[in-house]
This record gives structure tokens, sequence and C-alpha cells, in this order.
């Protein structure tokens, strides 16, 4: 049959000013195919985020965002 991923729900929190390097897929079960996509759907509201194909992130808080 077809095994699909899963996917579960990630938190992050970091200190002001302080970007944060991660990985999305830590604690997902992967498509057996190695077929995975990690993509965003939104936009943070407050900063930036990079998303990678290997399912690594870095998300940069705005400037004093606390």
């Amino acid at each position: 049959g077809n095994d699909v991923p899963v996917a579960v729900d990630d938190a992050y929190t970091t200190a002001e000013d302080t970007p944060v390097n991660a990985s999305l897929a830590g604690n997902d079960t992967p498509s057996p195919d190695g077929g995975n996509v990690w993509m965003k759907l939104t936009d943070p509201a407050n900063g930036t985020v990079v998303v990678n194909p290997d399912g690594t992130f870095t998300y940069t808080p705005d400037a004093n965002f606390s």
C-alpha cells in the first residue's frame, strides 16, 4: 500500500533578536519513498522564515520583537 508522511505541529521560542535554526522533520514520520516536500503556507507575523528543501529552516524575528 501507499504509506503517507505524517506531519506533526512544531513550536519554537527564542530570545529577542535571536534567529532560530531548526528542523521541521524531527518529529514527523517521513514518506517511505523519501518524496517529502517542505514549504511554508503563510509568512510569520513578526519576522521572516526561510524553509530549505531538506526540512530545515531559519526564522529571523523582526528587530526588537519579544
